[in-house]
């Protein structure tokens, strides 16, 4: 029987890409007041950026940190240091994001049957917890949550176990118990699946392919209705 849904957050509860795109074009307009650049090229600086980031900062949250990005950004194109101006291109960006961020369809009705249905709700992600904790009371859904757990507060990302185990003992459930959704095999359900948690992987965003071995799901779905049907099943 299950007695907790864990979530994953970008591209299982909203579509990341596109917010991503608008935000990055946001960005963009506030940089060229102190560099002329094209916004495809900007776009490819802020990758590259990423990039060198992440591999200094392997698997943990501040991988992803806009701060942090925007930092290298301007340190390497600007040859200077200037909180200001990363400061701005920072908020720009998640301004622009939390603005346009939309749950998708479904998310609510599956929220409101677990919890009419006494199931546990947790959510788990990589990104920075403050980022995260604001698009989730962007969406209004600190009601539903029972725990949540960031990969900054556990100093690893997803797969690793640690991060899956932290929010386990916030909800008081055993991996047998529970079960995950997400959208990424390498990291949802693989990270699930080395602690015997059942998984559900939402097919949807860049990461929406399926995949074998630890990282084979137990359930496929395209939307959040297919999500209910299984676990009106489960539970």
């Amino acid at each position: 029987m299950i007695k907790a849904v864990l979530f994953d957050i970008d591209d299982t509860i909203y579509e990341f890409l596109p917010v991503h795109k608008k935000a990055l074009k946001t960005a963009h307009e506030v940089y060229l007041v102190y560099e002329e650049i094209s916004e495809s090229e900007f776009e490819k600086q802020f990758q590259q950026s990423w990039d060198i980031v992440k591999s200094s900062l392997k698997g943990t949250a501040s991988g992803s940190n806009r701060v942090l990005i925007f930092q290298n950004l301007v340190e390497r194109r600007l040859k200077r240091f200037d909180s200001s101006i990363i400061l701005e291109l920072y908020n720009a960006y998640w301004n622009s994001f939390l603005d346009d961020i939309t749950l998708f369809e479904g998310v609510l009705d599956l929220l409101e049957f677990l919890k009419n249905n006494n199931i546990k709700i947790g959510f788990i992600t990589d990104l920075t917890a403050f980022v995260q904790m604001r698009k989730l009371s962007k969406f209004k859904l600190s009601g539903y949550i029972d725990a949540f757990v960031s990969s900054e507060e556990c100093g690893n990302n997803k797969p690793h176990k640690i991060i899956f185990d932290r929010l386990l003992q916030k909800l008081g459930v055993s991996p047998e118990t529970a079960i995950m959704v997400g959208d990424t095999a390498s990291k949802d359900i693989a990270g699930a699946k080395r602690l015997n948690i059942r998984t559900i992987q939402l097919l949807k965003g860049i990461f929406a392919k399926k995949s074998d071995g630890e990282e084979k799901a137990d359930y496929y779905v395209a939307n959040f209705s297919e999500i209910k049907s299984i676990l009106e099943k489960l539970c």
